[in-house]
């Protein structure tokens, strides 16, 4: 999705992202949009730094974006835990048509966009049917809610392992639907998903 995307928008994304951030507020709100689409906090952080050594963008500018796309984050959880993997075989269905019945690329682009947020939902989905086989192995989990410390380096580890805090949230949410990860657990493998990023 994070490709297509930026096939979509090219280097008229990067100057209008520079020209967005004029003000911090605008920054986070750029970095907060920019991470909801390309599903990564970690390429917007790296955008931002590229724009600021390439002198597109200011060291302040580029804190607001880096700001925002903590927010793009959460918000990308949020929309995990709306349950709406009913709706993603239309989705990823609506995005075929356009990807390969779109007479521009422009088009295309699109449709490969809403096949990607589709396959979003069904690879949630697919992790979450796949924790069911750890219900009988708690002991691992309960190890987290005594000790704090080994969630967070756990969280941290993995979200460095594939350079996404998206999916190690959106894995630990997984865990949590099927009753494997209590809250105590839960929250510090959050925060060393955080920190991976």
């Amino acid at each position: 999705m994070g490709e297509a995307l930026q096939d979509l928008a090219g280097d008229r994304m990067r100057r209008l992202i520079a020209a967005l951030t004029s003000t911090p507020v605008k920054g986070v709100i750029v970095g907060t949009v920019v991470t909801m689409l390309i599903q990564s906090s970690s390429a917007t952080t790296v955008m931002a730094a590229s724009f600021v050594h390439a002198g597109l963008m200011t060291l302040k500018q580029a804190i607001g974006v880096i700001m925002g796309a903590a927010i793009g984050t959460t918000i990308t959880a949020q929309i995990i835990a709306f349950k709406i993997k009913a709706f993603a075989l239309p989705i990823i269905g609506l995005g075929m048509i356009f990807a390969v019945f779109g007479r521009t690329k422009r088009q295309k682009y699109v449709g490969n966009c809403i096949v990607g947020f589709g396959l979003l939902f069904v690879g949630m989905q697919t992790m979450e049917e796949a924790m069911y086989f750890l219900r009988d192995r708690q002991d691992i989990f309960l190890a987290f809610s005594h000790h704090p410390f080994l969630g967070i380096l756990a969280g941290t580890g993995l979200t460095m392992l594939v350079q996404s805090s998206s999916a190690t949230v959106g894995l630990t949410m997984a865990m949590a639907s099927q009753g494997l990860l209590p809250l105590e657990a839960a929250i510090p493998i959050l925060f060393g998903d955080n920190i991976g990023t």
